[in-house]
């Protein structure tokens, strides 16, 4: 896009301008210039408008339907170019009117005439707080990129909204990946954030779900995310990854067995999964198979192999057959049917024969409380990446869900308690992102996406409705986000919204409680890169227009 000078007009205000909106002529060396989702500053006497366009026409009086051109165009026979009116219009929503350093409704609409330019990075401070020439970024904000149209200034976000939650929609290949490639970028080079809940000495946590291994570059060049302490490849002991993967002496990365830890389990949530990972979810018969394991492993186990033993069980062929010899013996006892005590058996081999076969289970588990704990330490905060491509966890869909849920699990759990602890002894609440690619295969929505069950779905709606208090933040990425659950999706309070499909249109605009007309014509049909921003974390009050900075870039921030 070519630039022109700010002092350059790009247009003139046209009649029947209202406190909401204004029309005007684009001025002809600005026709290339204007877009949709384009800041805009229109001035008038004593008065100084923010808007953001959101619809272009052009006009031309001979190509009117009823006009008497038209019969001999139709036969080719074209109007002389130059003599008839013809002119390009834009329309803009008021974001508002600049006043000092604040920005304020206005109280009367723009005169006609009132001449239309480019935005400076002073006019946004506004709304931004903030400079977005500035590259002294405060605590709280963060560059995605720049605001489409300019390429000089930065499009900030909020991070005090961060622990409201994000969603990432778009299609293949329309950029959302890269964009929270470049979220994890921008954290992993800044210090002293202010999340809003907390304001954390160097910068946030996270942990990563990578289905494709699209963040695996990060784990090859940890320079790109200095100020994590750490950037950890977690993947399993039975993967190529694992195997090929040749120690380095570079600093700052480590790869790690992805082994669990079956004792963070509550004795009916590992009964539940159990059960749920068989069936392909829960019907007719599970609470009685649920009550057994139940059972087993909160009266059975202790009581006769002991306590916090369940990965040496799980692990050791004498001790399983102990464990299933336990069951059949004692649960009789209890009045359990055979035909009851015959499915757990079943159930207890496939989830034992699962782990083993994709290496998750080990005497000696890594991927633990503490492991977590270490990895959200806010003074030395890590980015951990669970690589669950085909390099890093082959297996079926059902193995991927569980890490999924047993990962948020520990989450979830820990971050409960660091709120308690936090209120009690008066020390910062931490905070995590914990990213899901692939969200739909997650928390999918039952009545849309015909993908049976997962075991994370019911977790990730508890994480939705009350992570935010406990400072566990998501970021939900899908193509489709139709096919996540309702009630997951619902409590993503911002948006990034990339092109999506015609058919997500309507579903997006509902979603995000609309998006301005022509910005959501544009939805299906946006430039790779490009994306608009709704939500908490905007800081405007009409969407964002972005054009995504490409991952792996240069930094000279100071933060």
């Amino acid at each position: 896009m070519s630039q022109i000078s700010h002092q350059t007009p790009l247009g003139y205000v046209l009649s029947g301008s209202t406190t909401q909106f204004f029309r005007f002529v684009v001025a002809e060396e600005a026709e290339d210039i204007v877009s949709e989702g384009m800041y805009v500053l229109a001035k008038g006497p004593n008065k100084r408008i923010l808007g953001v366009i959101e619809e272009l026409q052009y006009y031309n009086e001979f190509y009117e339907e009823r006009d008497i051109w038209v019969e001999a165009i139709k036969k080719g026979r074209r109007p002389p170019e130059g003599i008839g009116r013809a002119f390009f219009t834009s329309k803009a929503r008021i974001v508002g009117e600049i006043k000092g350093n604040d920005i304020v409704p206005p109280r009367q609409p723009l005169k006609p005439g009132s001449i239309v330019y480019r935005v400076t990075g002073s006019d946004l401070v506004p709304v931004f707080d903030h400079d977005p020439r500035d590259r002294t970024l405060p605590k709280h904000l963060l560059s995605l990129g720049t605001l489409y149209g300019y390429n000089d200034l930065n499009a900030l976000i909020d991070l005090r909204a961060l622990t409201m939650h994000i969603g990432i929609i778009g299609t293949t290949g329309s950029g959302k990946t890269n964009t929270v490639s470049v979220l994890l970028e921008e954290l992993g080079n800044k210090d002293r954030v202010d999340t809003g809940i907390t304001k954390l000495p160097k910068t946030v946590p996270a942990v990563v779900m990578d289905l494709n291994a699209d963040y695996i570059y990060l784990f090859d060049n940890p320079e790109l995310v200095p100020r994590y302490t750490e950037v950890i490849r977690l993947v399993s002991k039975e993967s190529p990854a694992y195997h090929s993967f040749e120690e380095t002496r570079m600093r700052g990365r480590r790869i790690v067995p992805l082994t669990l830890d079956l004792n963070v389990f509550e004795p009916h949530e590992l009964a539940e999964v159990i059960v749920s990972l068989y069936k392909g979810g829960l019907s007719e018969g599970s609470m009685l198979q649920i009550n057994l394991l139940t059972y087993v492993f909160d009266e059975l186990v202790p009581k006769n192999l002991g306590e916090g033993r369940l990965n040496v069980i799980f692990y050791n062929n004498s001790d399983y057959k102990k464990l299933r010899d336990l069951v059949k013996e004692k649960s009789k006892e209890e009045g359990f049917s055979s035909h009851t005590i015959d499915a757990v058996l079943r159930q207890l081999d496939q989830f034992r024969r699962s782990l083993k076969s994709y290496g998750l289970l080990g005497m000696r588990p890594s991927v633990t409380r503490e492991f977590i704990e270490k990895v959200t330490d806010i003074e030395n905060p890590s980015l951990v990446i669970v690589d669950m491509s085909d390099q890093g966890l082959p297996g079926p869909p059902y193995i991927k869900q569980f890490v999924v849920y047993y990962i948020a699990l520990i989450m979830f759990n820990l971050f409960v308690e660091y709120r308690r602890k936090a209120m009690i002894e008066n020390v910062e609440q931490r905070v995590a992102l914990l990213v899901i690619e692939e969200a739909q295969n997650f928390a999918p929505n039952l009545q849309t996406y015909k993908l049976g069950y997962s075991v994370a779905r019911n977790l990730l709606a508890t994480i939705a409705t009350q992570g935010r208090k406990f400072g566990l933040s998501l970021v939900l990425v899908t193509q489709r986000p139709l096919y996540v659950d309702p009630v997951v999706m619902s409590m993503m309070n911002t948006f990034i919204i990339h092109r999506v499909p015609p058919y997500d249109v309507r579903f997006v605009e509902n979603l995000t409680g609309g998006i301005a007309y022509g910005l959501s014509r544009n939805l299906s049909v946006m430039e790779r890169g490009n994306a608009i921003i709704v939500g908490q974390m905007n800081p405007s009050p009409l969407p964002l227009v972005v054009k995504v900075r490409s991952r792996g870039g240069s930094y000279d921030y100071k933060v």
